[in-house]
């Protein structure tokens, strides 16, 4: 039987090879939307986190408690609590504590004019020693406090030196040894953000926190103390799908309020984006899929349906010559079967290419190489091949049958009928009722559509079926009116005596069909322009996201000395100015404090600016306006016009102070340089410096009045 198979493949080549086509391409939908999917759930999540403010991922455990010295360790206590209800994976909670007292030298130092002591928060809190930059000395250690560099220089203070803590939540006071000076390494990193101990982020209106160890602050004398946990939620923590992250957050902050703690966490907003994102991924390349295949199995049915018509007398003769039903069954099932399961094959090994393909071209740099899909955190690359492979046998079976359906009518027909040359005219009513149906749910998806642009959010499916429904009705309604239609003009060439119209005319008004022939086209039509709509817009709306979000091409984040040092090497980099721009950015906790500071001179070229904001280049022209040149130096001598302090007859000439002059510059390189002045006698005359170190030149950044010596 398979050498007849084959023979009658070879003798239709051209049904083969649409068959072969139609189940490549189900089957290429089906087995890439598992994979796209795994990626697209992936992508939006991290899509949304990146441009959302740490404070959105941030859960804070809060409470204030007695204590005395020698009692209960609440840190301890906050610690342990924290790990029974609060655990979440991959997530480091930092845990500290902290009492607000008021800081001054233990014995008496150089400070500043007017400062005795500074009110700031004396703090344990784990991992700080990390996150800070020492000026001096180390991290403190049992009896000792670690101050800031804006605490300690006022105080007139250095390590080593011994510093007096009181205040209220203090019986009697308390003396330490300066351990170290520090200053923060990065205000704006995730482990400070929400602590409310930085004044730089404007969280509390004291100086930057006195750190000490935990046994040092359990020793100090103590009424009691604002024990804290702070928890930044993981990436993991958004994007798995089998952690409830609602569910466990909910559960933690109940039993953690009967324990007196307080949890509060803002994380609801950039869940419910996530959520939604992910919901939209699922129907758009669900829906996509899904009618993807519905029309390759509508196509092939249709093209099965007339290759049975031209292998009627074949069929017509093997039952004639007492064939069994069943080995009929067989040799229609091997023509259709082979081509298709060929199709299959081929199209499970171009959709996983495809979606490779798709996802590299929209995620970039973040999933190289054609196995970076495989490589999705939210669903395990072996689901994935698993949900790839059954949905292309499930679209392959599904051609199948629609393809043996195709068959049935021509194996039940009588012989006598399959050896006629033109067959039966017969249509059935449950076609029509089928059609009808269709017609009316585009009717509906329409009108959901029309109710649902009017309230926003998410599509329903059966809108984001509508508009292949609505093609298919109306191609379903003119195919209708086709057939009589056909009818009418082939009778008319007939007489007009035009026989190629008249033949074709009546070869459509008379073919069994015709008008599902006619639906399917208008379908694929239909879907391949909605496609092409979406994409279009989906591209346009994630060039808006780019401008919106990062307003560039690409970013790309580099540490400098200085502002200066970094536009002098934006500059070197790229001279003229095509491509490239400084910028820097004061990223503050929330949206509206965040600051942006860019080399106005390129904006206009490199800056990427949405519609309803100005031109780059008028925004450019306003931060810039026409200004003269400031002045340059370069290495020798310089020459200063100036009036020194007035004589004044009521005071004694030792009571005026001497002035001097210093000038800052600044070099090519951003690197600071400054000349000083001697003292200003009165009156007004030339004062002489000599400038060192600019010998490209050096612009002048500022001129200070300081006191001479």
């Amino acid at each position: 039987m398979l050498s007849l198979v084959f023979r009658a493949l070879r003798a239709r080549r051209a049904q083969s090879l649409v068959m072969f086509a139609l189940a490549m391409f189900a089957a290429l939908g089906a087995a890439a939307a598992p994979w796209f999917l795994a990626w697209g759930v992936d992508a939006v999540a991290q899509a949304n986190i990146a441009s959302t403010p740490v404070t959105d991922r941030l859960v804070t455990a809060t409470a204030t408690v007695p204590y005395q010295p020698g009692g209960p360790n609440p840190v301890q206590f906050m610690r342990d609590q924290v790990a029974q209800h609060l655990s979440v994976p991959d997530a480091q909670p930092q845990v500290g504590a902290r009492v607000l007292a008021s800081i001054k030298p233990a014995s008496p130092t150089k400070s500043a004019p007017g400062t005795d002591s500074i009110s700031a928060y004396v703090v344990y809190r784990d991992d700080v020693c990390s996150h800070v930059l020492f000026v001096s000395g180390s991290c403190p250690g049992q009896g000792e406090v670690m101050l800031a560099d804006s605490v300690a220089s006022p105080l007139g203070i250095g390590v080593g030196d011994q510093v007096r803590l009181g205040g209220a939540t203090m019986a009697t006071g308390a003396v330490l040894r300066v351990a170290g000076v520090y200053n923060v390494r990065d205000a704006h990193e995730a482990y400070w953000i929400g602590a409310k101990l930085l004044p730089e982020l404007g969280e509390t209106s004291t100086a930057d926190p006195a750190v000490v160890s935990e046994q040092t602050l359990l020793g100090l004398p103590l009424d009691g103390m604002d024990i804290e946990a702070h928890l930044v939620l993981p990436d993991s923590a958004f994007t798995d799908l089998h952690f409830d992250l609602n569910a466990e957050l909910a559960q933690a902050a109940a039993a953690l309020h009967q324990q007196g703690i307080d949890v509060t966490t803002s994380f609801a907003d950039l869940l419910t984006r996530i959520i939604d994102d992910r919901l939209l991924v699922v129907l758009g390349v669900g829906i996509g899929t899904v009618q993807l295949v519905l029309l390759c199995w509508v196509g092939l049915f249709l093209a099965v349906r007339h290759t049975s018509q031209e292998r009627r007398l074949d069929i017509g003769l093997f039952k004639l010559r007492g064939a069994r039903t069943r080995r009929v069954w067989a040799l229609v099932a091997l023509q259709s079967g082979l081509p298709m399961l060929a199709g299959t094959v081929v199209g499970v090994v171009v959709g996983f290419a495809a979606a490779a393909g798709l996802a590299n071209s929209v995620g970039g740099s973040v999933r190289a190489g054609v196995w970076g899909v495989a490589r999705s955190s939210v669903v395990p690359v072996a689901v994935t091949v698993w949900v790839s492979v059954a949905a292309a046998v499930v679209a392959g079976l599904g051609g199948l049958v629609a393809a043996l359906a195709a068959e049935g009518r021509t194996i039940r027909t009588p012989v006598g009928d399959l050896l006629r040359g033109v067959p039966a005219r017969q249509r059935g009513w449950r076609a029509s009722v089928a059609e009808l149906v269709v017609v009316v749910l585009a009717g509906a998806g329409v009108y959901q559509a029309r109710v649902e642009a009017g309230k926003g959010g998410q599509a329903s499916a059966l809108v984001l079926l509508a508009p292949a429904l609505l093609g298919l009705a109306v191609a379903l309604v003119v195919a209708w009116a086709l057939v009589p239609l056909a009818g009418r003009v082939g009778g008319w060439a007939l007489r007009a005596g035009r026989v190629g119209v008249a033949l074709a005319a009546l070869q459509v008004a008379r073919r069994r069909g015709m008008h599902r022939v006619f639906a399917v086209l208008a379908v694929a039509a239909a879907v391949f322009t909605t496609t092409g709509i979406v994409w279009h817009a989906a591209s346009g709306a994630w060039r808006e996201r780019a401008v919106q979000e990062v307003g560039a091409d690409r970013v790309l984040s580099v540490d400098a000395a200085s502002a200066a040092a970094l536009l002098a090497a934006v500059r070197a980099v790229d001279p003229e100015g095509r491509y490239a721009m400084a910028v820097a950015s004061a990223l503050g906790e929330q949206t509206s404090d965040r600051v942006v500071a860019v080399d106005s001179t390129r904006l206009a070229r490199v800056g990427r600016f949405p519609a309803a904001l100005p031109a780059a280049g008028d925004l450019a022209a306003l931060l810039r306006p026409a200004a003269p040149a400031p002045p340059v130096f370069a290495d020798g001598p310089v020459s200063l016009d100036a009036a020194g302090p007035r004589a004044v007859d009521e005071l004694p000439a030792h009571a005026v102070v001497p002035v001097g002059l210093l000038l800052h510059l600044s070099t090519v390189d951003g690197e600071p340089v400054q000349v000083g002045f001697a003292a200003l006698a009165p009156g007004r005359h030339s004062v002489q410096a000599t400038v060192k170190g600019c010998p490209d030149g050096c612009r002048l950044v500022g001129i200070e009045v300081t006191g001479a010596s």
